[in-house]
This record gives structure tokens, C-alpha cells and sequence, in this order.
């Protein structure tokens, strides 16, 4: 049998327009919000991520290591383990600076920030502390150790030469050497400011 659908048995296009129109509206109802809120948290994640840390270095800035290493030494201290503190001075930088350019300076900073990183364990804490100062307090870890720990980041870093440029001349190999003073906490008492003046003499 043929069966056959008259015009006016048929939904009329005006109410399928009608329809999807409304059908539409309210996914942009329900979405926008959604869309909204996603965009306010990624906003707000990286501006947390940006009062972290430091812009040149990606490492944590100065006021976020010490409020952190702080909390951290304060849980050390309830169960008493080994831990030490490492200051890093990158040496002559002004040299640095002065020769090549601030840019140049920048891409140092960066380089010797990335093999640090590629050096320590994932509960070291390693923090920018402004200039061509760093950071390091080395949970676990007795001056011992904390002086092997010094000497593999010192080697790292000399043995390898950081290519710049100022934007005017070709790439050339800047030699960078560090200093590290080292320090192991020496009782429960001992805050960080204490820890970090022992490392820095």
C-alpha cells in the first residue's frame, strides 16, 4: 500500500525554524555561563600560578620559598630529620649583564634555573631570591650530602658554556660559574632566617 502525506499533515517549516531557533537559544542559555566559569578559572589558576612565581626563571619568587619553605620546615621539625639549605650565587653576573645585555642576562638566568631543576629531587625546593641569587632547602638531606648535592649543581652549570646573544652580534658561549654556601639545620629551634644567614656566611 502507498501511503501519502499531505501538506497540511506535515509539520510546517515555520515550526522547525521556530524550534531549532529556541532549541539553540537555550544551549547558548545553559553554555555561556559554563563558558564563562571555565574562562574565570583558568584566569584565576594563572594569576595564582603568576603571584607564585618568577617571571625570568619560572621558579618559585622570593616571599612564596620562604612562606613555604617556612611551613615546610615547621612540619620537619614534628618528626626531626636531617635537612639542609642551599644559597646559590651565580658569580660575576654583573659582568654578564654589562657585556652582553640584560637579554643575555635573562637567558642565563633561564638556562642555569632549567639545569638546576633537572638536578634536584621532586620535595626540593628551590626558589628565586632576586638577582643572581637561589634558593634550595633539601628535605631529608644532612650538610653532607647537601655539600655533594652543591658540587653536582656547581658542575652542571661550569661545565657547559650558555649561548646568548644581544640581538647585534652571532650567538656566542658565555662561561658561568656558581658559588654555594651550604648549611644543615642544627636543632628544632633553629628558624629559616637562621638557616638561610648560616648558608649565606
Amino acid at each position: 500500500e502507498i501511503y501519502t502525506l499531505s501538506l497540511h499533515d506535515a509539520l510546517p517549516i515555520s515550526s522547525l525554524i521556530a524550534f531549532a531557533l529556541s532549541f539553540t537559544l537555550a544551549s547558548l542559555i545553559v553554555a555561556l555561563p559554563v563558558v564563562f566559569m571555565q574562562k574565570r578559572f583558568l584566569m584565576h589558576s594563572q594569576l595564582v600560578s603568576e603571584a607564585r612565581t618568577d617571571a625570568k626563571t619560572g621558579l618559585l619568587n622570593a616571599a612564596t620559598w620562604h612562606r613555604e619553605a617556612s611551613t615546610e620546615l615547621s612540619r620537619i621539625r614534628g618528626y626531626w630529620s636531617p635537612t639542609s639549605l642551599a644559597i646559590i650565587d651565580i658569580d660575576h653576573f654583573k659582568l654578564v649583564n654589562d657585556t652582553h645585555g640584560h637579554l643575555a642576562g635573562d637567558r642565563v638566568l633561564r638556562v642555569i634555573s632549567d639545569r638546576f631543576k633537572t638536578q634536584l629531587r621532586d620535595g626540593d625546593m628551590i626558589g628565586r631570591f632576586g638577582g643572581e641569587e637561589f634558593a634550595i632547602l633539601l628535605p631529608h638531606t644532612s650538610g653532607t650530602e647537601a655539600g655533594r648535592v652543591a658540587e653536582r649543581l656547581r658542575g652542571h652549570v661550569a661545565d657547559e658554556p650558555i649561548v646568548v646573544s644581544d640581538g647585534r652580534e652571532a650567538a656566542i658561549g658565555c662561561n658561568v660559574t656558581i658559588s654555594v654556601g651550604v648549611a644543615e639545620l642544627a636543632h628544632t629551634r633553629q628558624d629559616l632566617d637562621e638557616l638561610l644567614a648560616v648558608a649565606d656566611a
